[in-house]
């Protein structure tokens, strides 16, 4: 097809192509497509889902597909996130439609499926048929007998392949009818209702058509109509029109939320005062903040307070955390200080209910989200603060699948294009991040001292190779046991970090040295007690221990390195009747399981808690007067 440059539409597609796809509008639907829409399309014999990026057709090409229906009634993407797709897609060589689909929880696209009925001349037509055609007349004979019969049930009972050229020629020959039903759990507009503006009250008059009339009459009369109500009775294209026109407005159910008063908070300390007013100089320049401050300094104290600047400005704001920084605690500081408006992510989540919190920033519904690197892609308007917390972490790079982004860079490109402040903080910054910031290319936040002047915490260093051992479990030395002990004897509460989780970390041959490794991965496999199988913690690869080795066949396979499996069990053997708790992500693998173990341990229901990296960070717990880390 041909025409001019609005009727051709750039289509990104959820595929491993890192492409796009020009499709053409048909005249009804040009000018009402726009920029961020998802539309159905014919791709590769499949209706499949798109999102229209740029319009125009570029290459020229002469046969284009049409555009089979746009999904939203509004752009489900703004512009501003098609432009920070495509940097993603460029910078990081990822699929522009696998890096929209990754900036929106869940899949964005949509269920359809075709259905079929006899027709009225199926009707007419239907015992001559049957009787004189066999294949075909037991097809109509199935439809008929069922009423409604969808596609994957006429190929279950037909067969995948021999089912398309007959089920063809009783379309064709319009003897059944077939009819397209929709499913769109992503749903961005509803819970809405509309009401008639002043222009269709004075203006609705003069508008013609039977069913614009119908709709007049009925704002005029109702003064408001269920917006899910009003896309079943009118056509899609009938509403657009009029919200596009003015004649009516289309409004939320519920109250959006309000900025609560002012949150209590403490006031700040000498170092925290002169930091907040560095802070407040750099956001009026929109430039980006390093927060360089120790552990106990009081860098979420200024987060909080810069976030409550910029709220009550009218923006919003990005909060990213390491996702084992996303304790209760740490979530519930936020919510405490900003109430209804302060929603939180995490992978803990449901689907559904990460794309409700990624609505609610659609819709302005929150104004601050806290979450890990993924947050980053919130789909805020009028975004005016991005904090980036523990900024040299690892987890902010996501490694395993497209894209491979690292959403510290992705804030500051937001940053560099849209000149949004954003406060990097850490207490121990990146090298990078830690250059630019004593070059003055970011502005310098130093916090030397803890809040009230406490002092740091003592550390002992025990060399294993020369320290005495516990008889009855010598992963531990008796000075770390002494000393749970007498945490334990005074009512205190104790955390053991072990990095590795399962019983042992690796199976040897004490003949020949052979060790058991992954057959995908070629990587030592770690042995869990609780299943009684090596695991590979890469692929997931399971298997059971060999009673002989593989290498020299001698029975002689040993289990040594430990995991947290194993230091809860050393525990129970050295500590006798102390309530011990594990996290990690073998024990927290249940939805939910994660907070129930924090709370159970700040009730006090564990006096020890061990776990990985999920211990490690994030949590404030005054009865906790030793740390131990097992394998330093």
């Amino acid at each position: 097809m041909t025409g001019r440059g609005d009727s051709f539409v750039q289509v990104a597609v959820q595929r491993h192509l890192n492409r796009l796809f020009t499709y053409h509008l048909s005249d009804e639907a040009v000018g009402l497509v726009s920029i961020g829409d998802r539309v159905l399309i014919d791709f590769a014999g499949k209706i499949e889902t798109g999102v229209v990026v740029s319009f125009g057709n570029p290459e020229g090409i002469k046969e284009t597909k049409p555009v089979i229906a746009p999904i939203d009634l509004f752009p489900f993407l703004s512009g501003g996130d098609i432009e920070l797709a495509q940097f993603v897609s460029e910078y990081y060589f990822s699929p522009i439609g696998e890096t929209i689909s990754a900036m929106v929880p869940g899949n964005i696209g949509i269920s359809c499926e075709d259905v079929f009925t006899i027709s009225d001349k199926g009707a007419e037509m239907y015992d001559a048929w049957v009787a004189s055609e066999k294949t075909t007349g037991d097809m109509m004979r199935y439809v008929a007998s069922h009423g409604l019969v969808s596609f994957s049930d006429m190929r279950e009972r037909f067969g995948d392949f021999e089912v398309l050229t007959p089920l063809r020629e009783l379309v064709n020959k319009k003897l059944i009818s077939v009819r397209r039903f929709i499913t769109d759990k992503r749903r961005l507009w509803k819970d809405g209702y509309l009401t008639p503006t002043p222009k269709l009250i004075t203006e609705g008059e003069v508008l013609t058509g039977k069913k614009r009339t119908e709709f007049v009459s009925e704002m005029v009369r109702a003064g408001r109509v269920d917006f899910t109500y009003a896309l079943e009775r009118y056509k899609r294209r009938l509403i657009d029109e009029m919200l596009r026109g003015g004649f009516i407005f289309f409004h939320l159910d519920g109250e959006k939320g309000a900025i609560p008063d002012k949150p209590l908070l403490p006031s700040p300390t000498n170092e925290q005062a002169v930091a907040l007013k560095q802070l407040k100089k750099t956001l009026s320049e929109k430039g980006i903040s390093l927060v360089f401050g120790v552990a106990g300094s009081g860098k979420t104290y200024l987060y909080i307070r810069m976030a409550d600047e910029v709220l009550r400005r009218g923006k919003n704001v990005i909060v990213l955390v390491p996702e084992i920084s996303l304790t209760p605690q740490a979530i519930e500081r936020y919510t405490d200080a900003f109430g209804d408006v302060a929603y939180v992510t995490h992978s803990n989540m449901t689907m559904h209910q990460r794309f409700e919190v990624w609505r609610s920033a659609k819709l302005g519904i929150s104004k601050l989200i806290i979450g890990p690197r993924s947050a980053i892609f919130a789909p805020f308007d009028n975004l005016g603060l991005i904090v980036v917390d523990e900024e040299h972490d690892a987890s902010y790079k996501q490694s395993d699948t497209d894209p491979r982004y690292n959403a510290r860079d992705v804030a500051l490109y937001l940053s560099r294009r849209y000149g949004i402040p954003v406060i990097l903080g850490s207490s121990t910054p990146s090298l990078e991040s830690y250059h630019r910031a004593i070059t003055g290319r970011y502005n310098l936040c130093v916090l030397k001292h803890r809040v009230l002047e406490y002092p740091m915490p003592a550390v002992k260093i025990v060399d294993m190779r020369r320290a005495d051992r516990h008889s009855k479990s010598p992963i531990f030395s008796i000075k770390l046991v002494s000393m749970i002990e007498e945490a334990i004897s005074k009512g205190r509460q104790v955390i053991l970090l072990q990095n590795r989780r399962g019983f042992a970390t690796v199976a040897i041959c004490k003949k020949c040295g052979f060790t058991i490794r992954c057959r995908n991965c070629d990587v030592t496999m770690t042995y869990h007690k609780a299943t009684g199988r090596l695991l590979c913690h890469y692929c997931h690869y399971k298997r059971s221990v060999p009673k002989k080795c593989p290498e020299c066949g001698e029975e002689a396979i040993e289990l040594l390195g430990f995991g947290t499996e194993r230091v809860v069990e050393g525990l129970n053997e050295v500590l006798g009747e102390v309530k011990i708790g594990r996290m990690d992500t073998d024990a927290t693998r249940k939805r939910g399981v994660h907070t129930e173990i924090l709370s159970d341990f700040e009730a006090g229901r564990y006096q020890v808690l061990v776990g990985t990296q999920m211990v490690s960070k994030g949590l404030d717990y005054p009865n906790v007067t030793l740390v131990g880390v097992i394998n330093a």
